[in-house]
C-alpha cells in the first residue's frame, strides 16, 4: 500500500493509504482493477494519474483505459423483477454537524462518528425508488438517502441476481456505470489501517469471486 495525497482546498492536504491489486493474464487485453476505498474516497482517481503516467513512460506507444466493472443490465433486471435484498444508509458523522444527539451516549463529543442503517424485511424492499433513480430522476436520490429526518451520504442496494447471487451496488451516481461494491471481511487492523497481507487476501478473495 502507497500513501497517496488527494487534493484539497490550501492549505490542507491529506494523506490517504490505499490498496489495489491488477490482474491481467498472459497476452490478455483486458483484465481486473480491484481497488479499496477508505469510504467514499475516490481510489480511482488518486491512482490513475500516477498510473497513467508510469504506463505512458514504460509503454508510450499503447493506451491503459479503467472502465467501471459493467454489471448495469444484471443490477437493472434485478431490480425490475422485485429482487431487492437490503437497503444499507451511511453516514459519517463529525462533531460539529451530529445527525442525532442520540449518539452523544455512545460518541465522544470532539470524535467522529459512523453510522449506518440496515434496511430489510422477511419480504423484498420496495423497488420503486430505486427504479426512479435508475430512471433518471435524479431528485429521487435525496428521499432515499433521508431517513427518520437523517440524511446519509451514501446508499447501497443488495439484490439477487439471476444466477441466485447477491451482489451490492453503490446507487448514487447510476450514470457511472453501477460500481460494484463489496464489504472487505476478514482485514486485520493495525493503528486504524489493514494489514497488507490481509488487504490483498481481500481483494483476491473478491477478484476470484466476480470473476470466477
Amino acid at each position: 500500500m502507497e500513501p497517496s495525497v488527494t487534493t484539497r482546498p490550501p492549505p490542507d492536504t491529506q494523506l490517504v493509504r490505499h490498496g489495489a491489486l491488477f490482474r491481467l493474464q498472459a497476452e490478455a487485453a483486458d483484465g481486473w482493477l480491484c481497488v479499496h476505498s477508505d469510504y467514499r474516497r475516490g481510489s480511482k482517481g488518486l491512482l490513475m494519474d500516477g498510473l497513467m503516467d508510469r504506463f505512458r513512460g514504460d509503454f508510450g506507444d499503447l493506451m491503459i483505459e479503467v472502465l467501471p466493472c459493467q454489471l448495469a443490465a444484471a443490477f437493472r433486471e434485478a431490480v425490475e423483477h422485485d429482487r431487492v435484498q437490503k437497503l444499507k444508509l451511511v453516514r459519517m458523522d463529525s462533531p460539529t454537524d451530529r445527525a442525532t444527539e442520540a449518539l452523544n451516549k455512545w460518541v465522544r463529543r470532539n470524535a467522529n462518528a459512523r453510522l449506518e442503517l440496515d434496511i430489510m424485511s422477511t419480504a423484498r424492499l420496495l423497488p420503486a425508488l430505486i427504479q426512479q433513480r435508475l430512471g433518471g430522476d435524479h431528485d429521487s436520490i435525496t428521499t432515499i438517502l433521508e431517513f427518520n429526518g437523517i440524511h446519509f451520504d451514501q446508499a447501497k442496494v443488495e439484490v439477487e441476481l439471476a444466477d441466485g447471487a447477491a451482489r451490492t451496488f453503490n446507487i448514487e451516481r447510476p450514470e457511472s456505470g453501477h460500481p460494484l461494491t463489496e464489504d472487505l471481511s476478514g482485514l486485520d487492523l493495525r493503528d486504524g489501517d489493514p494489514t497488507e497481507a490481509s488487504l490483498f487476501a481481500a481483494l483476491r478473495a473478491v477478484l476470484a469471486d466476480v470473476t470466477g
